[in-house]
């Protein structure tokens, strides 16, 4: 019998992860990205940071973490070479070392309103806050993800683990979420992803990421370009929630004749998309070609 209690979901092919080794590796990724990496003073404290390119746009989303030994970068699996390349081009008499971890860490989720029942080890975790963790005799990395209405762990797995945790998650018979599900859900919250709404076409400010980005930093790749759309509000469009009939993505959304937006993300009659600000409010109504898209909410 399927547990409805706790649900897991395997984001191997979702997310990937980078370790950055040297004495310099915090202060370069901090010189690097949006947020206030110089906050992370303690072992297992982490936060969220957008890599950015010079004209301030998204190269990717970041989740950053101090560990004894190094720091552990959370990337889209998709983006994990091209963040490697882009710190490695920017490490010129730096003491760092970057290496890849996607195929050999591997990321798995299992969310619920009872996973401290199941798995009190994770009881009392904060968000972001990496801890060591153990599972059925299988040892891994625990965190809080950035999940708004579900309670969530993220759990980094040493692929040849990861079997034995699968193996354990089946004996509390936990409802595994394939691919279209954990789309379906993270649409609902919300969540961009790499390749959709995270992209060099967007910013982070339009993609909803200004908690993760510190105003009050030293200099980073693309800082005036943020800077400048926040201080004189210059933002002309933002992520929104969608109710579409269009199965498609990256259709056009248009208000009449004018093109307004686009959408970035459909799963059952939901979507995400950007638009521009006039036409980003709650209950507005548009159409992509023949079909109707109502905004539903902001993210």
């Amino acid at each position: 019998m399927v547990n409805d209690a706790v649900k897991y979901l395997d984001l191997s092919k979702v997310y990937g992860s980078l370790s950055l080794y040297g004495n310099d590796a915090l202060d370069l990724l901090d010189r690097l990205t949006t947020n206030n990496l110089t906050d992370l003073t303690d072992i297992g404290m982490g936060m969220g940071s957008v890599l950015t390119s010079n004209k301030g746009r998204i190269i990717d989303l970041l989740y950053v973490f101090k560990l004894p030994d190094h720091i552990l970068v959370i990337t889209s699996y998709s983006a994990s070479k091209k963040v490697k390349d882009w710190i490695e081009f920017y490490t010129i008499m730096e003491d760092v070392v970057v290496e890849e971890n996607s195929e050999r860490l591997f990321h798995h989720r299992v969310s619920g309103a009872q996973i401290d029942e199941f798995f009190p080890q994770m009881s009392g975790l904060k968000p972001f806050e990496l801890r060591e963790i153990t599972i059925d005799s299988v040892s891994c990395f625990a965190f809080i993800p950035d999940f708004k209405s579900m309670l969530s762990i993220d759990l980094l797995v040493p692929s040849e683990s990861a079997p034995d945790l699968i193996n354990y998650l089946a004996t509390v018979s936990a409802d595994f979420i394939d691919s279209e599900g954990f789309d379906r859900i993270r649409i609902n919250e919300g969540i961009p992803v790499y390749g959709k709404e995270l992209t060099s076409e967007f910013n982070p400010l339009e993609a909803g990421l200004i908690r993760h980005i510190s105003f009050n930093k030293g200099c980073y790749i693309g800082q005036e370009v943020v800077a400048r759309l926040n201080t004189y509000d210059k933002v002309q469009r933002q992520l929104v929630k969608l109710s579409l009939q269009t199965p498609l993505e990256h259709k056009l959304i248009q208000s009449g004749e004018k093109t307004v937006g686009v959408i970035t993300s459909t799963n059952n009659g939901k979507g995400l998309g950007y638009v521009r600000n006039a036409y980003a409010a709650k209950g507005t109504v548009l159409k992509s070609g023949k079909y109707i898209v109502e905004v539903i909410g902001t993210v």
